[in-house]
């Protein structure tokens, strides 16, 4: 709309004292001192704005789509497997922050500042961008999950967790740098695994090797059979990158999933 507007301050001079004038696609008529906008629905399709609501309400003009370049601040292959699902045009960079946990720090508030901070890493070096910075964090009890690294420790992990309740903080940051606007939020997912035997679990880790996940498990797969009931709003969620609430925060950026 602004865009609009500043094409026709160029050339207002110039159509002033005509009664009519072509500007690309829309028509303009001049009438007093009152400029009125005709936008045609075959040039509002090939230019980008929605006139599906314009006819009946000649004042409002919905924009179909804002084109951003838009940046996941991470290096998980996971979170740009889920991001693909929604965004087909995106690139990703690695943040390098460090993760260590504040002293007296929850897990919420953990997880909150490290998405944060990898938003922020990534918004300074690239101006006039949408940058997601997204991190998980996940407990037993007290106790912080961490990605195991190596079978064994997975293997004793999952043990550790057998018939308890664990708790997943995935949390989500969206910066625009161009404004510096910011928001951000924490989505919860609550598990309950079931009791398991250790052959069972050894048979899942080598079945399906989750060393570089939290808690060591892929929900999306194998993994599923180690959990009695899940419970959250949204299952992309514990995978790591809660995609409801990311599309909630890009509409209100002006980038529309659909």
């Amino acid at each position: 709309m602004i865009s609009i507007f500043k094409r026709v301050n160029r050339l207002w001079q110039s159509v002033f004292r005509h009664k009519r004038a072509i500007l690309g696609p829309r028509s303009l008529i001049v009438k007093g001192n009152t400029l009125i906008f005709y936008i045609l629905l075959k040039s509002s399709y090939q230019s980008g704005y929605n006139s599906q609501n314009y006819a009946n309400n000649s004042s409002k003009i919905t924009y179909k789509q804002i084109i951003m370049n838009i940046i996941l601040a991470s290096s998980s292959t996971y979170r740009k497997q889920l991001l693909s699902k929604i965004i087909t045009n995106f690139k990703c960079a690695s943040p390098n922050i460090d993760e260590t946990p504040h002293k007296n720090e929850t897990f919420i508030d953990l997880a909150k500042r490290l998405a944060t901070e990898k938003a922020n890493a990534i918004a300074i070096k690239y101006p006039d961008t949408l940058i997601i910075g997204s991190d998980q964090v996940a407990c037993v009890e007290s106790k912080q999950l961490h990605k195991p690294k190596t079978r064994a420790n997975t293997i004793d992990q999952l043990m550790s967790c057998q018939g308890k309740s664990a708790y997943f903080y995935t949390s989500l940051c969206l910066v625009n740098s161009k404004t510096n606007k910011l928001q951000t939020s924490v989505e919860r997912y609550e598990t309950k695994f079931r009791n398991l035997n250790e052959q069972q679990i050894t048979r899942y880790v080598d079945s399906e090797p989750a060393f570089d996940c939290a808690g060591g498990f892929k929900m999306e797969g194998l993994g599923i059979a180690l959990f009695e009931k899940i419970s959250g709003d949204d299952p992309n969620t514990l995978i790591g990158l809660p995609l409801i609430r990311l599309i909630q925060m890009l509409e209100k950026e002006g980038v529309l999933v659909l």
